[in-house]
């Protein structure tokens, strides 16, 4: 997160009430250099559910696929699971992702991010309108017919030992929920969409 107060706190909030064992669950939010008061909406969120929300500073701002590396060195859990500060991911989000995870022995899976404000003006209903094509049609087509399965940026989940494997993401990539589809790719990894993994996120 980088200059996220007003909508960190409703991320928060969103995982803190995902419905799956406490104990088996770890929220890390990387702070990214913030300006704002995004690192004391957190700590405030740390101080109020001690052991469940983990804030970890970022000494250098220098992009989201370095951030991201540094929250997987505080990362225990088998499974990483990567949202945006504007995510709202739906309560039953991990209980599905268990049954792809651990019953269909996926190692790295793709959710469905819809629109949280699709009815706020016209472009948000258009890009709304794309972002269901692009996920429904063009990602769960892909998958079906057994091709390759993009990271999209947020609500996906990778097997942590996979994701040291590969060396994590690229710190000098642009796009590096792509590049680090590629590199799963090469190690022969297929990656799943599954529609039914769902999160909420704002369209601009």
């Amino acid at each position: 997160v980088k200059d996220e107060e007003n909508v960190v706190g409703r991320l928060l909030d969103a995982l803190l009430r995902v419905d799956y064992p406490p104990e088996k669950m770890e929220v890390i939010v990387v702070e990214d250099g913030s300006t704002d008061k995004t690192v004391q909406v957190c700590m405030e969120y740390v101080e109020r559910y001690p052991g469940r929300v983990k804030l970890v500073h970022k000494p250098t701002s220098n992009g989201k696929p370095s951030a991201l590396n540094f929250g997987l060195k505080h990362a225990r859990g088998e499974v990483v699971g990567v949202f945006d500060a504007d995510s709202l991911p739906e309560p039953d989000i991990l209980k599905k992702v268990a049954v792809y995870f651990e019953g269909l022995k996926v190692e790295a899976l793709q959710g469905r991010t819809m629109s949280i404000n699709a009815d706020e003006n016209m472009l948000t209903k258009l890009i709304s309108y794309e972002d269901a094509v692009r996920y429904e049609a063009y990602i769960g087509g892909k998958d079906a017919l057994s091709l390759f399965v993009p990271l999209t940026g947020s609500c996906y989940f990778v097997r942590r030992s996979l994701l040291l494997d590969v060396g994590g993401w690229n710190d000098n990539c642009l796009s590096e929920d792509m590049e680090l589809a590629a590199k799963l790719l090469e190690r022969g990894v297929k990656i799943r969409y599954a529609a039914d993994v769902r999160c909420w996120q704002e369209n601009p």
